[in-house]
């Protein structure tokens, strides 16, 4: 899936993604689980799913902060800031957690 995504496939990435099974997810360590949805995340922005992505931060945030302020992933946040046309407030309390204004 990642690989995908880095070669900017992002509905193949997806694609790959769902036939991960939630056993096969839930057997990675913390980290994995959460570069996991970071990547997923990723992907739905790319592809307009920001609703899905949105969803998906918080829950790897959850599994392992560290991963969430990565300033990759801290980029994808104000990208979802800027685009998702009213940020509720696991979004503007995602951001503000990455040191971002929300």
């Amino acid at each position: 899936m990642d690989v995908l995504l880095r070669l900017d496939d992002a509905w193949s990435a997806l694609e790959s993604a769902e036939s991960i099974t939630p056993g096969a997810v839930a057997a990675l360590s913390r980290e994995r689980q959460a570069r996991h949805l970071v990547t997923t995340a990723r992907a739905k922005a790319l592809t307009r799913r920001r609703d899905g992505a949105v969803r998906d931060l918080p829950t790897a945030e959850e599994l392992a902060p560290e991963e969430v302020r990565r300033p990759s992933v801290v980029g994808l946040v104000v990208d979802l800031m800027e685009l998702v046309p009213s940020p509720g407030q696991q979004l503007t309390g995602l951001a503000s957690r990455c040191g971002l204004p929300a």
